[in-house]
């Protein structure tokens, strides 16, 4: 028996259970590289067939199969009618030949009746050549070839084709920074398909892109750094080093690209960013808990809430400096601007009420009951329409401005969190952190433009061209 083949038989028991309790909790690269299978949607017209794997593996050059972790176990029409996360690995850096994917049971659908196929005793090899380089990741994309996979209307041997990922032009790039997977998923926001992971340092959160510079900007929460991509090439340029302890959550960009603020949740402050020096310039005490920011578009006021202290803190950007603190419902989540500058709105975890303040005295000018539970908070600036999420509610309602009164809702895969608008498109960008997704959604129509499916504890979705 050679060596492929007897590491192959022994994939059953390196399968995805062993593997995912491996992969979890590993923290950044560090010696290795990682490779991700993507699986291609369903091919139409095969809908009657279907397949359970077993195992997946990676082939390298000597033969020798490494375990990889199988995120879809249930392979069918409607499992597999979007882009799905096939596998993923930490592989030792070098070439590789292909994968291993092991059969376990496979079905077809004959005019009712759903017999079971005949599925090979060992893995199926897919050949696909790419190379995993120390702290980096590669992407195949996988496509299920149905016509190519029974033969004699009785046997099952999946065929499959891959190829290695192909980066969208620079305009079209979209992230979603994934906590616990220390990653970013790269995806291409017209075509809602993923095209890349950037690993990055410990849990990366908040992010902000600077479209006049192609950079891109990731809170690392664990590190107490803020990284910088370039958004074209998708390396890493430089880190800002902030204190230790501070766990910075989120960051926001003023629009001339001169000032990043960052807020640090476990400290309690505020930093003030030179990104282009990549230096602290100075820093604030908010209050505690700070976890969400927002700047004006005019890049001279800022508001953290405060999540312990339930409060807001405005900060003079100008002069780096507090000017004034205002009491929220508890556990202030996320506020938005409208078109003007003049209403700001507020959602609180504790509240079932969303809070409008008129600026800039933050005085209350309405409540408007929404129901416990707020997770998402979208105004567009364009149209003024609110859009709010609940973390129990698989839907997004949409509220005419005047009135603040409910008009329509989006449907969604699941609860949304953080949010973006893609201003080319007209497309609305939501995090859904329960089922690993980003799902989007047609601005005027509402209907779905698709998902994609991330890593995991997805935190914030922030597009190349997004509207401000």
């Amino acid at each position: 028996m050679n060596r492929l083949v007897a590491v192959a038989c022994l994939l059953p028991l390196l399968g995805c259970q062993a593997t995912a309790s491996r992969l979890r909790g590993l923290g950044p690269l560090e010696n290795d590289g990682e490779v991700y299978l993507y699986l291609e949607p369903y091919p139409r017209g095969s809908e009657r067939l279907a397949f359970a794997l077993e195992s997946a593996a990676a082939v390298a050059s000597d033969g020798t199969a490494v375990p990889l972790e199988l995120s879809l176990a249930e392979v069918s029409a409607t499992s597999a009618s979007w882009q799905r996360l096939l596998a993923r690995g930490r592989l030792a850096p070098g070439p590789y030949r292909g994968f291993l994917l092991k059969v376990k049971r496979a079905t077809l659908d004959t005019e009712g009746t759903v017999s079971d196929l005949l599925v090979p005793a060992e893995p199926v090899r897919v050949d696909a050549s790419f190379a995993v380089v120390r702290r980096k990741a590669a992407l195949l994309r996988v496509w299920f070839r149905p016509a190519e996979s029974v033969s004699k209307g009785f046997a099952f041997t999946p065929a499959f084709s891959a190829g290695i990922g192909e980066a969208p032009l620079g305009d079209l790039v979209g992230y979603c920074s994934n906590t616990a997977w220390d990653n970013l998923t790269v995806f291409d926001k017209r075509a809602r398909r993923v095209v890349g992971v950037l690993p990055t340092g410990r849990g990366p959160a908040g992010l902000a892109i600077d479209p006049l510079r192609r950079r891109a900007y990731v809170a690392l929460s664990g590190d107490d750094q803020v990284a910088i991509l370039d958004v074209q090439s998708g390396e890493e340029i430089a880190r800002i080093q902030l204190r230790p302890g501070d766990g910075p959550q989120e960051l926001g960009l003023t629009p001339d690209g001169k000032l990043l603020v960052v807020v640090n949740t476990r400290s309690g402050t505020a930093a003030f960013l030179d990104p282009q020096a990549t230096m602290e310039l100075s820093r604030v005490r908010t209050g505690d808990e700070p976890g969400s920011l927002l700047i004006d578009r005019s890049g001279r006021r800022a508001y953290v809430l405060n999540r312990r202290s339930a409060s807001l803190t405005v900060l003079d950007l100008a002069n780096r400096a507090v000017v004034s603190t205002a009491g929220t419902d508890p556990e202030p989540l996320r506020a938005r601007l409208d078109r003007a500058g003049t209403r700001l709105y507020l959602l609180a975890a504790g509240s079932s009420y969303l809070t409008v303040f008129s600026l800039p005295g933050l005085s209350v000018s309405k409540r408007v009951l929404v129901g416990l539970g707020a997770s998402a908070l979208e105004v567009d600036p364009r149209t003024d329409f609110v859009y709010v999420g609940g973390r129990d509610d698989d839907q997004l309602r949409v509220f005419e401005p005047a009135s603040l009164l409910p008009m329509r809702r989006f449907e969604l895969p699941g609860p949304a969190a953080l949010t973006a608008i893609d201003d080319a498109n007209d497309a609305l960008f939501s995090v859904v952190p329960s089922r690993r997704l980003v799902a989007a959604n047609d601005l005027v129509s509402g209907r779905s433009l698709g998902t994609m499916e991330v890593g995991e504890d997805p935190y914030q979705v922030s597009l190349v061209g997004e509207r401000r």
